[in-house]
């Protein structure tokens, strides 16, 4: 008997005493294995971010019977209809977890192309929308690696068959499921590594931004700097003031300051400093 029902009737099951017992207490991991059952929690995700918190899903496999029972109903929709029917229960299973992954790699595809134009429009320009979707495929990449790290651990443990619920075939549909969920996982772990590397060369452009901006103010100081000395002892009060007994004083006074001036700017230009 194969079932998919709302999480609220999983007690609706009849249950081996210490499985219901578990389930009352909320004890819910990740992946359980009682007598006569094994139980598996989930959230179902994807690389296209239309699934995620919510989509909680608990699986019970038993000897005769399979029961889905999802929090989100439109999770539960996903999840009838990528059931396969007229199936023994793990077949059924298997079915579903396949399902579930067919299009994650492509999904995976996708994500790098856009985390790469995203990468190349950040060096480009160091606006804050870019820091924005790095915070966010970081935080994508994090939910999808607990994510496949989770299906990892329910494959393994249920490709170990402790309590022999499954058949010798089952057990290596299972470990094979796990072999194409590992690669999963690993290329949404190498993703994650590459957003990191993207954000360390997000923040080297606005550190070569910022450096560009301070050499500028540098170079103004340092033609300002002269010219703020010349007047400076222009304007010191002389017991003989130059300007009284010499008409040109204030013009030779202001070229000698746009000189100086103009001779630094000439030499910081030929040594690339402007």
């Amino acid at each position: 008997m194969q079932k998919i029902l709302p999480i609220e009737e999983i007690e609706s099951l009849k249950l081996e005493p210490a499985m219901a017992e578990h389930i009352r207490a909320g004890k819910l991991g990740y992946f359980e294995s009682f007598e006569h059952h094994s139980l598996m929690t989930f959230a179902w995700d994807d690389p296209r971010g239309k699934r995620g918190k919510g989509a909680e899903v608990v699986v019970c496999l038993g000897r005769e019977d399979l029961a889905v029972f999802c929090r989100d109903p439109e999770v539960a929709r996903l999840v009838r209809d990528r059931m396969p029917r007229g199936q023994s229960n793990e077949r059924a299973l298997y079915g579903l977890f396949v399902e579930m992954l067919r299009d994650d790699m492509e999904g995976l595809d996708e994500l790098e192309k856009h985390i790469t134009d995203a990468e190349d429009a950040a060096l480009k320009s160091s606006h804050s929308v870019y820091l924005g979707k790095i915070v966010r495929y970081r935080k994508l990449l994090l939910r999808l690696k607990r994510y496949y790290a989770r299906l990892d651990a329910i494959f393994d443990n249920l490709a170990a068959n402790a309590n022999g619920l499954l058949s010798p075939e089952g057990e290596r549909l299972f470990s094979a499921l796990m072999n194409r969920n590992h690669r999963l996982l690993d290329a949404a772990i190498n993703l994650r590594d590459y957003v990191t590397q993207m954000r360390e060369a997000y923040q080297a452009q606005i550190d070569i931004e910022q450096n560009s901006l301070m050499k500028v103010f540098t170079v103004v100081t340092a033609i300002s700097t002269p010219v703020t000395v010349i007047t400076g002892w222009y304007g010191m009060n002389f017991a003989r003031m130059p300007e009284l007994e010499w008409a040109w004083s204030y013009p030779a006074v202001a070229l000698i300051s746009a000189g100086v001036a103009l001779g630094l700017a000439v030499l910081f230009r030929r040594r690339h400093w402007l």
